[in-house]
């Protein structure tokens, strides 16, 4: 269903019923994670529990639950209000709950995927053509390579490599990448509320504070003025939203 903060419920785009107080974009995409996250963590305590029962507590099993949050938890353009603002709360839900790592051996971590190469753009066109696919153009994050990134996060490894980044910046507002950047690699410990930022060839370690934003390839589309024009367009008019 196409849910949207600019097509409000009753419009004819939008498959949200105007006499409810939901989004289907706000459920699938932070509501329903909530959800399962209660029921994996009440699952995950039982076999914990009935574990500790039966052998010594040195070999108490350890649990994760990965989330799939977005670079757009990180930038704010304002094509896409209600996917911002759920991406946005689940990389905060998953940092909340980064202390049950340690207490209950239940590690809750995420991604953060950049455009990944999924019928989710190709077979939407309002999408697709913000895409820039000339050459020397945007390029595609490989959701092989975001597969790979997750596995690493529940493998039983210590620690994962990440990019070492100094910039002077991120992504801005629109979702334009923009600054410089000097890389390498290094290690971060793999732990609760870890979330991994995934774009074309790299992985980096979204900070919780002072974060420079997204950056590299992958991680923006050329055309999303586009998408802008279109929202200035639909507020010309005298019934929005009514």
């Amino acid at each position: 269903p196409f849910s949207s903060f600019w097509h409000p419920p009753g419009s004819p785009a939008s498959r949200d019923s105007p006499t409810s107080s939901r989004y289907a974009s706000l459920d699938i995409n932070i509501t329903h994670p909530i959800r399962t996250t209660q029921l994996a963590i009440a699952h995950f305590l039982s076999v914990r529990h009935s574990a500790a029962a039966s052998q010594p507590p040195s070999h108490e099993p350890l649990f994760h639950i990965i989330h799939v949050s977005s670079i757009a938890g990180q930038v704010t353009p304002l094509f896409a209000p209600l996917y911002n603002a759920s991406k946005h709360a689940v990389s905060g839900f998953v940092r909340t709950l980064a202390p049950l790592d340690a207490a209950c051996g239940i590690r809750v971590t995420a991604v953060a995927p950049g455009v990944i190469d999924t019928p989710m753009w190709r077979e939407a066109p309002e999408k697709l053509r913000l895409f820039n696919d000339k050459e020397g153009g945007d390029e595609w994050v490989s959701a092989d390579d975001v597969a790979e990134v997750m596995g690493s996060l529940v493998d039983g490894r210590e620690e994962v490599d990440v990019v070492a980044t100094s910039a002077s910046a991120g992504a801005g507002a629109t979702g334009f990448t923009s600054g410089n950047s000097r890389e390498g690699w290094r290690k971060v410990k793999t732990e609760g509320g870890l979330i991994l930022e995934v774009s074309k060839g790299r992985v980096r370690k979204v900070e919780q504070f002072m974060d420079a934003g997204p950056m590299g390839a992958g991680n923006s589309v050329s055309n999303a003025k586009l998408a802008y024009q279109d929202v200035f367009k639909m507020l010309e008019s005298r019934t929005w939203g009514t």
